[in-house]
């Protein structure tokens, strides 16, 4: 659903059936109304998220956003499987909002059910990749690894090269010895992490590492 400019500085989103997930959208479009089938809402423009390199400071800015709206769906009950880079708009240039509703899951045990194939596979969990049969169960935290593999092609606009795995993370050597992040078992964590090199020991750099474990039971989002 994209949303459509009804006059200078006001837009609206229309959708066919309500749902909790809308709610969660009018709340981060900060909407003026909310009916059963529409959300207004006030903007000076709206882009459609791109395969571009986003700088630091609205790196940070999709990542804090997209993952308020996640915890506001799993107060609801329910989650995301995987993002792809069209599923969000850009409010003014710097506020992001996750619009696709056709891929809401409810949670149930925090599993969530995949039932039918997913044909983009760029930024999925190792989980959800490795699905052989339909329908299967997988944890509802797939949702972070996506995000989070999705911030470290939009922090570089690269993808993951042999040289690149070759190298290795190099750079979690260089920490102190005091570092208690230095006997972590590396191969934990998802190779997506090869691509945060520049932003390491950032606050944000952490936060996504935290969402990078390949165990969803390890992963989890927490930004301070």
């Amino acid at each position: 659903m994209k949303p459509i400019k009804i006059k200078d500085g006001l837009y609206k989103i229309t959708f066919k059936e309500d749902s909790e997930f809308w709610d969660v959208v009018a709340d981060s479009l900060s909407a003026i109304q909310k009916t059963k089938n529409q959300i207004r809402f006030k903007a000076d423009s709206i882009q459609t998220l791109k395969q571009q390199q986003l700088p630091y400071n609205l790196l940070f800015n999709f990542v804090i956003d997209i993952a308020d709206q996640l915890e506001g769906l799993e107060k609801k009950g329910f989650s995301i499987p995987f993002f792809s880079i069209t599923d969000f708009i850009i409010i003014n240039g710097y506020k992001f909002v996750y619009i696709n509703h056709k891929k809401v899951s409810r949670i149930r045990n925090n599993l969530i059910t995949i039932d039918y194939p997913y044909k983009d596979d760029k930024f999925i969990s190792p989980e959800l990749e490795n699905i052989t049969t339909l329908p299967s169960q997988i944890s509802y935290k797939s949702s972070y690894f996506s995000l989070a593999s999705i911030a470290a092609f939009l922090l570089t606009n690269e993808t993951i090269t042999q040289e690149m795995i070759d190298k290795g993370m190099f750079w979690k050597t260089q920490s102190s010895l005091s570092d208690a992040k230095v006997g972590e078992e590396l191969n934990d964590l998802g190779y997506e992490a090869l691509l945060l090199e520049t932003i390491y020991n950032t606050k944000l750099y952490w936060t996504l590492e935290r969402c990078l474990y390949n165990d969803p039971q390890k992963r989890f989002y927490f930004y301070i």
